[in-house]
């Protein structure tokens, strides 16, 4: 079973256990009619395993049938309802958690009824998948969050490259450069909370960006409009008078986001933690370098050191100077081609999806991992010496 419907993520997670041999069940609210996910994408999942329920008892009857609960950003809670108090009389699967965005970082340690049952969330379920963003490392540790394991980047989108790799956005054309700020404009001020510690660090690069515009570059900007600073960004871009160089774009669809990217030299992401979003790795697939903040250490935590060739910067001085080189640097595609190379290497949920089948087999006994012959190999030879058949000196050359 999978719940959570983040971005479409359920979805995307069931189709790919399904392309895995798994009969996955995605269970959602009733009226959450939302896909998020091109129709194009979803050819092994089961539409009928796509269920809609109206009540916390209908999802117990569902949960109790299935071998194993994935539970996206703190589904289980929200599912359970009223019933979550009762959480340990139910006998419920091995449940696995996918701790996202704000989960770890701010609302496990928030002192509120959310952070307490989020707290009582993390001890219950059975492992803890995590992102390992500055905060939430420093959460695991001070709550001690129990069973915490790291893996690749699933169940992110990665589109397929039927979207060419060589769209005409890879040539400058009047030497003007194309940027697409793709994330959610959030650094804290409009719904400034003292806790908060997962926001984008927009702020700096919109900076930036003015400061490129008046020395004189030639840089047209396209912004998705979302979060809560939207609204201060649209006014900083007026008060410096360049908003004539941008144009802002809202609710769209998954392929027009794509269309969008396609569009773009380079693809603007978030420059706080240091960790790496859903939206960074569908830019690369399509071959588009992004431009963000990347913590080594998150990098080395989750992929052994191999950072993405990211356009890596995080101060509004760096991002600046980062702009700039974009103007005058002739590698955008060579870029974007290492990009979509190490996407497919690390990301692909087709790649990375061996982790995630070995905890299944590990929690529920059901074996998904293709363990390689020595096995077979070992247990064949054991047999045959316990038996007396096998004979080290049959067969010899003379």
């Amino acid at each position: 079973m999978v719940i959570g419907n983040l971005c479409g993520n359920d979805l995307i997670m069931a189709e790919h256990l399904a392309r895995n041999g798994l009969n996955p069940l995605v269970v959602r609210h009733y009226g959450d009619s939302s896909m998020g996910v091109p129709d194009s994408y979803l050819d092994s999942l089961n539409k009928k395993n796509i269920v809609y329920l109206r009540n916390s008892f209908e999802f117990l009857r569902y949960a109790r049938q299935c071998r194993l609960i994935f539970s996206i950003t703190g589904a289980l809670i929200f599912h359970l309802g009223h019933l979550w108090n009762f959480r340990f009389l139910y006998n419920l699967p091995p449940i696995i958690n996918l701790s996202t965005g704000s989960d770890m970082t701010e609302r496990l340690a928030e002192k509120s009824r959310v952070g307490i049952y989020y707290r009582q969330y993390v001890r219950f379920v059975d492992l803890n998948w995590c992102l390992p963003m500055p905060h939430t490392l420093k959460h695991i540790v001070q709550y001690r969050v129990p069973n915490v394991i790291f893996m690749n980047g699933f169940p992110y989108l990665v589109p397929n490259l039927s979207y060419s790799l060589s769209a005409k956005a890879d040539k400058k054309e009047n030497n003007s450069l194309r940027l697409f700020h793709c994330s959610h404009i959030d650094w804290n001020y409009s719904n400034f909370g003292v806790n908060r510690n997962s926001t984008k660090g927009n702020d700096k690069f919109i900076r930036a960006y003015i400061r490129a515009v008046k020395a004189g570059y030639n840089i047209k900007l396209t912004i998705l409009e979302r979060g809560p600073d939207k609204l201060v960004a649209k006014e900083m871009c007026d008060r410096a008078g360049i908003s004539e160089y941008i144009t802002w774009k809202s609710d769209l669809s998954r392929d027009e986001l794509y269309e969008e990217i396609l569009k773009s030299h380079v693809v603007v992401n978030m420059f706080a933690h240091g960790g790496a979003g859903g939206i960074s790795y569908e830019a690369m697939a399509l071959g588009r370098p992004v431009m963000q903040y990347a913590n080594p250490d998150y990098f080395k935590l989750m992929y052994s050191g191999n950072i993405p060739p990211f356009i890596n910067c995080r101060t509004e001085d760096e991002i600046y100077e980062k702009i700039i080189w974009c103007c005058q640097s002739d590698q955008l595609t060579s870029i974007g081609v290492d990009s979509s190379k190490w996407v497919t290497k690390y990301i692909d949920p087709e790649n990375s999806l061996t982790g995630f089948l070995f905890y299944y087999t590990l929690l529920t006994g059901d074996k998904k991992n293709d363990f390689g012959p020595h096995i077979e190999d070992m247990e064949k030879h054991v047999k045959e010496v316990s038996s007396g058949k096998y004979d080290p000196f049959e067969n010899l050359v003379s």
